[in-house]
């Protein structure tokens, strides 16, 4: 009699914890439930709020000539590459491989074939322009702005050789009938959009530091000729 008894209470008792339990995990998943639904209105709110903060202060460009680096670490840094690394990336593109600066001379000239360096070269010289440019903008050199200026003046010599304006130094030495990939040519493998879209840029930059509009009207009449020719049929379809 009294074991039976111990073992009803005994039972009970569980069944009463097990109930305490179940109580628990519920206000447990309920409680779960309240602080998620909250965290995420606070995460929405505050995201809304950040949005609006950012469209009222959007970051707005400076101007190169109102930049000033002076510090232990870059100054002498842009120091050496102005002064050092430019003239001397300049030196090897007039000399390395026969001279990348020197195939635009082969277009002024109507010469054919022997193209100095990859079909990648004009975009490179365009790339060292600008990089040139930039430099001038900030720490005017009349030395290095005469020199790439006498660069610049050979570029538009070679591109007048063309009434269209067209302008690819590989091309137009190794492959004149395959300008833009087309007749069986590769415009993958010529560069010809990159080397028009660093010719663009280039003379942007060589304007905006020196006034110069040399490197600019080249740009302009290349960028011209892809208008003229790429696009919808029955225009071609060149991608970059």
């Amino acid at each position: 009699m009294v074991a039976a008894i111990v073992r009803t209470r005994t039972l009970r008792a569980v069944e009463f914890f097990a109930k305490i339990k179940d109580y628990f995990a519920m206000r447990n998943v309920f409680l779960l439930t309240v602080t998620m639904r909250v965290v995420l209105l606070l995460t929405t709110l505050a995201t809304r709020s950040f949005a609006e903060e950012v469209k009222r202060h959007r970051l707005t460009q400076v101007p190169l000539p109102r930049v000033v680096i002076e510090d232990e670490f870059w100054s002498p840094k842009l120091k050496t590459w102005q002064e050092v690394t430019i003239p001397d990336a300049w030196t090897k593109f007039e000399n390395d491989r026969g001279g990348a600066i020197n195939n635009f001379d082969r277009v002024r000239d109507g010469k054919t074939g022997n193209h100095a360096g990859p079909e990648w070269y004009d975009g490179l010289i365009y790339e060292m322009i600008r990089a040139s440019a930039d430099f001038l903008i900030t720490h005017p050199d009349p030395k290095l702005e005469e020199r790439v200026e006498g660069y610049v003046t050979r570029i538009a010599a070679a591109a007048e050789k063309d009434p269209q304006g067209y302008i690819e130094t590989w091309t137009e030495l190794e492959a004149p009938n395959h300008r833009w990939g087309l007749n069986g040519g590769d415009d993958v493998r010529q560069h010809e959009l990159y080397n028009a879209g660093a010719l663009i840029e280039a003379g942007t930059h060589w304007y905006h530091a020196t006034g110069k509009t040399d490197l600019l009207k080249v740009a302009v009449r290349m960028a011209n000729n892809m208008v003229n020719l790429m696009g919808s049929p029955p225009k071609v379809n060149q991608v970059p």
